[in-house]
């Protein structure tokens, strides 16, 4: 599945050393997310990445996370993602999975994002007006949800 990506030329900054955030993050503060889905990675029915991609959308547009080791990647897209199941013969699936509903975080406003990098790991943090964080997890090319 291949998706049209609005920033073709990204934006670099060096928050710390050399990691790199690509792409601008959104201004998603002071609303709610209508869409809020994670995209797991499986291999060989194991788990490879709880959060291979964030999809976000917010006011009908479409936000694009992910990492690449401690790169955090900011896209915008055409449209969120579509699951395709895996054919028999395929040894991966993508699964998606709405935060929303497993977090209970319809109508919660976003208070703040947050970007951590370190040499161990990259890390985006939500914080929502209920109190709850949601840490999305970038460590040794894995990528995992915290609360």
């Amino acid at each position: 599945m291949y998706f049209k990506i609005h920033n073709k030329a990204p934006k670099f900054t060096e928050p710390l050393g050399s990691e790199l955030v690509v792409g601008e993050q959104p201004n998603l503060e002071g609303k709610p997310f209508e869409t809020f889905i994670a995209q797991a990675y499986w291999c060989e029915s194991e788990l490879q990445e709880e959060a291979n991609v964030i999809w976000i959308n917010q006011q009908g547009l479409w936000h694009h996370l992910c990492f690449d080791e401690d790169i955090v990647f900011w896209r915008i897209m055409d449209e969120g993602p579509k699951y395709t199941p895996p054919k028999e013969e395929d040894i991966w699936d993508f699964p998606l999975e709405d935060l929303n509903k497993k977090h209970e975080l319809e109508g919660q406003v976003l208070e703040s994002i947050e970007h951590k990098i370190t040499e161990a790991n990259a890390s985006v943090e939500f914080k929502f007006s209920n109190g709850l964080s949601l840490k999305i997890v970038s460590q040794n090319d894995s990528t995992k949800i915290e609360t």
